[in-house]
């Protein structure tokens, strides 16, 4: 895999809290926003929106099967809070 999506990768498992922008991914891995969706997609198999909502919502189950959290905390965890 490339190593400038491997990075972004790592980032996203550790962050998936956040909100990101693909200008703002794209341009920490020296890439045009356009470039980096290409390769992104091409590297993951999946979109960059589909990727972030996929790991949102794996974290949420993982954190529904493992701790007592409410549902509205978890959603704040993983990015889903208002």
């Amino acid at each position: 895999m490339d190593r400038r999506i491997q990075h972004v990768l790592r980032y996203l498992q550790q962050n998936c809290h956040r909100r990101w922008r693909l200008r703002d991914l794209a341009s920490s891995v020296n890439l045009s926003p356009t470039r980096f969706s290409h390769l992104f997609h091409s590297e993951t198999g999946l979109p960059l929106r589909e990727y972030i909502k996929r790991l949102r919502l794996d974290k949420a189950k993982q954190l529904l099967a493992t701790t007592f959290l409410r549902v509205k905390e978890i959603s704040n965890q993983v990015g889903y809070g208002s």
